[in-house]
């Protein structure tokens, strides 16, 4: 069962994040992928509702990329943690969901939505 609630507060939290930047303790690691799987819930969430994929496999696949955002992650830039994490998380989950209907940005159509074009220089 996938704790729902996080028992860090923000500060502990970025603490947590600066010390397994300096020190990459695996122990660490693991508290702050568990302190952050709410953020791979609600992706599954949103995911699982515009493809034939369901929610424990978006989940799963999810983590993955949580893992990779909390290894990655360098916060001594000053960028909040979900800023860095959630792009990774929605990035593996498109990754592996390509062949099961899962769509990137720039497929995205219907009612009200235009395509932006770059301007040239």
């Amino acid at each position: 069962m996938v704790p729902r609630s996080n028992p860090y507060s923000p500060a502990t939290l970025e603490a947590m994040h600066r010390n397994y930047a300096s020190s990459r303790c695996t122990r660490l690691r693991n508290r702050l992928v568990e302190a952050h799987l709410n953020l791979v819930r609600q992706q599954a969430q949103r995911q699982a509702q515009r493809c034939n994929l369901g929610f424990d496999d978006l989940f799963q696949i999810g983590c993955l990329g949580l893992l990779a955002a909390v290894e990655g992650f360098d916060p001594s830039k000053g960028n909040a943690f979900s800023t860095y994490a959630v792009p990774l998380i929605v990035g593996q989950m498109r990754h592996y969901g390509v062949g099961f209907g899962i769509q990137g940005p720039l497929e995205i159509s219907g009612p009200g939505c235009q395509h932006y074009e770059k301007p040239r220089r």
